[in-house]
């Protein structure tokens, strides 16, 4: 049988999240520069 439980009860803050999935800020300008280029105007 598989056990599930809420990601809360795993990950208490965004802290906890860095450090158990290994995330850091990427510092690369243009790291997902499709993100800010060619934007639709309002």
């Amino acid at each position: 049988m598989v056990s599930t439980q809420a990601i809360t009860d795993k990950i208490k803050s965004f802290s906890d999240l860095e450090k158990r999935c290994n995330l850091r800020q990427a510092s690369d300008d243009q790291f997902f520069h499709e993100w800010v280029e060619d934007l639709p105007e309002k």
